[in-house]
């Protein structure tokens, strides 16, 4: 005869599994990973001189070597002012921007102002969020790309080789924002003019250690996310960075609300090309930008960056504004 008291006990403990089993919540999926500094390192070398050909043209510029002239640019036009700034915690302020081509010419290189060319870039093999320097001043930020003689080093960081900053990139380089729209979804819709720009430069001050060396890579952090989260009264949104394995991906990949794709592929090295001369060496001569040498290569139209209103930079010029606005 079956004793079922005796069976009681075991059949209380599996009604309680049962139940504990049903109730624990759910494993929460894993975080999603974040992409590395520098992006992955299965990603293919890319010719720059290939992929950027149907977008411009490449002229040699002495000092400098090759460089690539945009076409189509908007009368205007400066790096860094058709796209947008978002924060991404592996490397801090990181610019996208609206151009096909533009995965490569603002994370790469340099860029220069030349007199003939107008705005030229000069090819790089390290990648960075952004190539600028920052300024800021009681209600607004701006930024500017870092001039050719500003290196890198893996190991070093920047090199600025002796070149002052604070008079070496002149008024046409800057772009400035109130502080509340840094992180616009179009900055050219809220860019000064440049009369504004003038004003505030004066009175603004440049941001020390725009971007630092970080675990060997560049990390652009300088900016606090504090200042302009109490600015907007909002939270800056933290993105995801995720990478794809082609330009044309980049602007149509399905991503979630908090990611941005970006192209980070290996520079391949051209021979007498700037890139393999390593504009990122921290021993690279330091130039100025060049002067209004007579270039052979010239094109026909005029860029819309040489309309006589235009203004040119030039360091010493700079220094000595500076200098008189302080005795005055």
């Amino acid at each position: 005869m079956i004793r079922y008291f005796d069976l009681l006990p075991g059949l209380l403990l599996a009604i309680a599994s049962v139940a504990s089993a049903q109730m624990a919540p759910a494993p929460s999926p894993p975080p999603p990973a974040q992409a590395s500094p520098t992006g992955p390192q299965d990603q293919p070398a890319i010719d720059f001189h290939a992929a950027l050909a149907p977008f411009g043209t490449w002229r040699t510029l002495q000092p400098l070597g090759e460089v690539w002239v945009p076409s189509n640019l908007p009368a205007g036009w400066r790096p860094y002012t058709t796209g947008h700034w978002v924060f991404s915690q592996p490397v801090g302020w990181t610019w996208v921007d609206d151009a096909p081509w533009g995965w490569a010419p603002f994370h790469y290189g340099r860029w220069t102002l030349d007199a003939s060319l107008g705005w030229v870039w000069i090819p790089g093999n390290v990648w960075g969020p952004a190539w600028v320097a920052w300024r800021e001043c009681d209600g607004f930020v701006g930024w500017a790309p870092l001039p050719p003689s500003v290196t890198w080093s893996a190991g070093v960081g920047l090199f600025f080789g002796g070149v002052d900053l604070a008079f070496a990139i002149g008024a046409p380089w800057w772009s400035f924002v109130p502080i509340g729209h840094l992180c616009h979804p179009h900055v050219t819709e809220v860019l000064l003019v440049p009369e504004r720009v003038t004003v505030v430069l004066r009175d603004s001050h440049l941001v020390e250690r725009g971007l630092v060396l970080r675990n060997g890579h560049p990390v652009n952090r300088s900016l606090g996310v504090e200042r302009i989260e109490q600015a907007t009264g909002q939270p800056v949104k933290r993105v995801i960075l995720r990478d794809v394995n082609a330009a044309e991906v980049a602007h149509g990949a399905p991503l979630g609300p908090d990611e941005v794709a970006v192209f980070r592929p290996h520079a391949q090295e051209r021979p007498g090309a700037l890139v393999t001369r390593a504009p990122e060496s921290p021993r690279a001569p330091v130039q100025a930008a060049p002067e209004a040498a007579p270039e052979r290569n010239a094109p026909a139209q005029p860029h819309p960056m040489h309309q006589p209103h235009q203004q040119r930079w030039h360091p010493e010029r700079e220094r000595q504004t500076h200098e008189h606005e302080r005795d005055r």
